[in-house]
């Protein structure tokens, strides 16, 4: 990212206090300007990304708009629920279920007898993994960066990771963790494109933050394909229970690569050529990942 002067945008300090919630969504529709969408963005992304271990306004603004624009991808893409058999002691308002209950007691002779059939929110996990080789550079680091934000505001914080991998790899979020969302990007965002790929410990690293959690190992990987370094993936791939691709086209992308790791990965290839392309794409692997 070359230095140049930031756009003159105005900024937003983090504070839960003046939103009322602990990831700021309730306010952010409309705290943000008409003006601060997706051409904004880029103009800010590419412009500077302090590497300053102080939160400057111009990286503040940033992961205030790759975060805005994760929850409009977000937006008409509902959580997952599962049907949950409860007391109606406990939850009256809940729809009786007549079987539960006589499964019970036949006789039903007390309320203590009665179950009710109550949704609450499926829990699930999800390691996310970005390629940041130098191919990676520019648009396609950008638009992972709205996938990671994605995740982390889409799956509970404790039961998501992301890992960044070139020619080493590193956890940027661990699992099990309770990090704020707008750290965990902001660290993103700092983990520039560079060296050679080798998705092969990428995916490694992402196994091993899956194992963390006792729930089934699904991932999200974001990569133009090609690895140059390391063991062959498709072997590493395997070890998933379900892993989505996405592939980001352009310059030295290898789609049959891609297709190639979600089949040894039990999960899907999804295309993104564009911002356009994004939106519905993402949607499509959470609907996947989360209905395990």
């Amino acid at each position: 990212m070359n230095q140049k002067a930031a756009p003159p945008f105005p900024h937003w300090e983090w504070s839960t206090e003046a939103t009322g919630d602990s990831d700021g969504s309730a306010a952010l529709e409309s705290a943000l300007p008409p003006f601060a969408v997706r051409e904004n963005l880029r103009a800010l992304y590419f412009s500077t990304l302090s590497e300053s271990p102080d939160l400057l306004p111009t990286d503040s603004l940033l992961v205030r708009l790759v975060l805005d624009e994760a929850r409009r991808t977000l937006k008409h893409l509902s959580r997952p629920y599962q049907k949950h058999v409860e007391s109606f002691e406990t939850h009256p308002l809940d729809e009786i279920s007549l079987e539960d209950s006589f499964e019970l007691n036949p006789f039903l002779d007390s309320a203590s007898a009665l179950r009710v059939t109550t949704s609450v929110p499926k829990e699930w996990s999800c390691v996310v993994m970005v390629d940041c080789s130098s191919s990676m550079s520019g648009e396609k680091h950008l638009l992972a960066s709205i996938a990671v934000a994605v995740a982390l505001l889409q799956v509970p914080p404790r039961d998501v990771s992301v890992v960044v991998f070139h020619s080493s790899a590193l956890v940027v979020k661990k699992m099990g963790e309770a990090t704020l969302a707008e750290k965990s990007v902001l660290d993103f965002l700092r983990s520039r494109p560079k060296g050679f790929t080798n998705i092969a410990l990428g995916l490694t690293r992402g196994i091993e933050q899956a194992s963390l959690s006792a729930k089934r190992r699904v991932g999200l990987i974001a990569t133009d394909g090609r690895h140059t370094e390391g063991k062959d993936p498709n072997d590493v791939a395997r070890g998933f229970d379900f892993l989505a691709v996405l592939h980001l086209h352009g310059p030295g992308s290898s789609l049959e690569a891609s297709q190639a790791l979600a089949t040894a990965g039990h999960g899907i290839c999804l295309e993104v050529e564009t911002f356009s392309h994004l939106p519905n794409q993402l949607n499509q692997a959470l609907k996947r990942m989360s209905r395990l």
